[in-house]
C-alpha cells in the first residue's frame, strides 16, 4: 500500500512499518512520533489549563471565605482586606481597626503610610525568637488605605498604662511566667533597635496571660551602620533611654510621656538592681536564647529584606549580616551586662 495522507491517518500511524518501501517506513516512523508527541503537548495543555482554572476558582472560594487577598507590589508580598466587619475602632495615634473576617477570624489594621517596611521587617523576627508574643505585621490595604494587618489579640492593657499613677514603679502585677517574657521582650526590643517601649505598647493576652508587645514601626530608626544616629549599636545597653528628655517629660503626651519609652529601661534597671530576679534556666528563656543562637542567616535575610532595601539598597548584605551577628551573640552579651 502506497504511503500517502489517506494511508498514514487509517493506518501507518499506527503500523509505520507496514510500509513496503523503506523511505515510507522512516517518514511513516517520523510522522507518527511527531503526531504522539502533538498530542501528548495537547493533552498536557487541556491539564495545566484546567488545572489552573481549578485554582482560581479555589483561590476566588479562598478569599470568599477568608476575605483577603495576596498580591506583590514591588517585590513585597502585599494584601488587601476585602471583606471585613469593624468590630471595634481602637484607640491609638493612627487609625485603627478590630476587623472580623469572613471566616470569624479576628485581625488588626492599622492605617500607615510610613514605618510599614521597619513593622513588617521587625515584628517577623521578634515574633519568631519570642514565640509568637510579637504579632507578625503584614502590609495590607482596607478600604483604599495603606496600613498593616496581624493577629487580633485580647489584650488587658490596664496593667502596664496603671505604670502611670504608682509612686514608684513596680511590675508586682507579673507572675513569673510573665516576668521573664518581658525580659525576652525587653531583649528583643534592642536586637531590633526598637527604643519605643512605652507602657502603650504592651498587655497581657486575655486567653493564655502571655505578656504581649506591639507596634514595632520605629525600629531600627536609631540604627545606623556608620554610627551617625544616637544608638550605639555595638552595645547592649539595655537602661539607656534616647527618646527619653525633659522636653518629652514635660510635653505629658496622650500615652504619658513621664513614662515614654521606660517600660523596657525600667524593667532592665530592676532586674540590674536585684529588685527583679530572672532565673537563666528558665523555658521562656531558654527557648529564646536558643532561637538567637541557632537562627540561620537566610532566616533574617527573609525577615529583615524588604526593610534591608529601604535603609541600606547598597549595602543590604552588610545589613543584614550586622543585625544576624547581633542576634546570635545576645545571649553572650546579656549575662555579661548583668554580670551573670
Amino acid at each position: 500500500m502506497q504511503l500517502t495522507f489517506n494511508t498514514f491517518c487509517n493506518h501507518y500511524i499506527l503500523e509505520p512499518f507496514q510500509c513496503s518501501d523503506k523511505k515510507d517506513r522512516l517518514i511513516a516512523l517520523v510522522g507518527s512520533i511527531a503526531v504522539g508527541i502533538l498530542f501528548l503537548g495537547l493533552f498536557q495543555c487541556v491539564l495545566y489549563l484546567r488545572q489552573k482554572c481549578k485554582d482560581q476558582s479555589l483561590s476566588q472560594r479562598q478569599i470568599s471565605l477568608n476575605g483577603i487577598e495576596k498580591f506583590k507590589k514591588n517585590q513585597e508580598t502585599c494584601y488587601r482586606v476585602l471583606t471585613a466587619k469593624v468590630i471595634k475602632k481602637l484607640k491609638g495615634y493612627n487609625l485603627s481597626y478590630q476587623l472580623e473576617l469572613p471566616n470569624k477570624k479576628m485581625i488588626f489594621w492599622k492605617h500607615s503610610n510610613e514605618n510599614i517596611n521597619r513593622e513588617v521587617s521587625a515584628s517577623k523576627l521578634a515574633s519568631y525568637l519570642t514565640d509568637g508574643l510579637v504579632p507578625k505585621a503584614r502590609m495590607a490595604t482596607y478600604k483604599g488605605k495603606t496600613g498593616i494587618i496581624s493577629d487580633f489579640f485580647n489584650l488587658d492593657t490596664k496593667p502596664f498604662e496603671n505604670l502611670l499613677k504608682m509612686k514608684s514603679i513596680n511590675f508586682n502585677f507579673l507572675n513569673t511566667q510573665q516576668i521573664h517574657q518581658l525580659f525576652c521582650h525587653v531583649i528583643m526590643d534592642r536586637l531590633i533597635s526598637n527604643w519605643d517601649t512605652h507602657q502603650g505598647q504592651y498587655g497581657i493576652d486575655l486567653l493564655n496571660r502571655n505578656v504581649i508587645s506591639f507596634d514595632k514601626g520605629l525600629s531600627f530608626r536609631l540604627f545606623d551602620l556608620d554610627g551617625l544616629k544616637a544608638e550605639n549599636i555595638n552595645e547592649l545597653d539595655l537602661t539607656i533611654d534616647y527618646w527619653l528628655t525633659d522636653e518629652t517629660v514635660s510635653k505629658k503626651d496622650c500615652m504619658g510621656a513621664k513614662l515614654y519609652a521606660r517600660v523596657a529601661s525600667t524593667f532592665a534597671k530592676a532586674v540590674l538592681n536585684k529588685e527583679i530576679t530572672i532565673d537563666i534556666t528558665n523555658p521562656i528563656l531558654q527557648s529564646f536564647f536558643d532561637k538567637c543562637k541557632n537562627i540561620s542567616y537566610s532566616k533574617v535575610e527573609k525577615y529583615l529584606n524588604p526593610l534591608a532595601r529601604e535603609m541600606y539598597p547598597s549595602r543590604q548584605s552588610e545589613f543584614i549580616n550586622f543585625v544576624w551577628r547581633r542576634v546570635k551573640d545576645v545571649e553572650r552579651k546579656t549575662f555579661q551586662y548583668f554580670g551573670w
